[in-house]
């Protein structure tokens, strides 16, 4: 079986980094490719946090650390990283002209 980390790789998941001076478009299509590697695996919730947050680097590990810090322990879930992800990279104002 090995690590998620190893896992998600092997299934071809990639590394995020942040996305200064990356297309709006990036961050939302890693998580939804990513996500979907998970469920193919059939990753657990915890995996799945754990897996997202092991292909996490450079600016984008740094914001996970500050989330992961600000919220108490037993809050930090699977869900609580979607949405400050999509509230981080994606933007409410992306996700509205994509709603429109």
């Amino acid at each position: 079986r090995g690590s998620i980390s190893k896992r998600l790789r092997a299934n071809g998941a990639e590394i995020f980094r942040g996305i200064s001076g990356v297309a709006l478009n990036v961050a939302e299509y890693w998580l939804e490719a990513t996500e979907r590697i998970m469920d193919d695996l059939d990753c657990s919730v915890e995996q799945k946090l754990k897996g997202a947050i092991s292909l996490l680097r450079d600016e984008a590990y740094q914001w996970w650390l500050t989330v992961r810090d600000g919220t108490p322990a037993d809050s930090v879930t699977w869900e609580l990283f979607k949405t400050a992800f999509n509230g981080k990279y994606v933007g409410a104002s992306y996700v509205d002209a994509r709603r429109k």
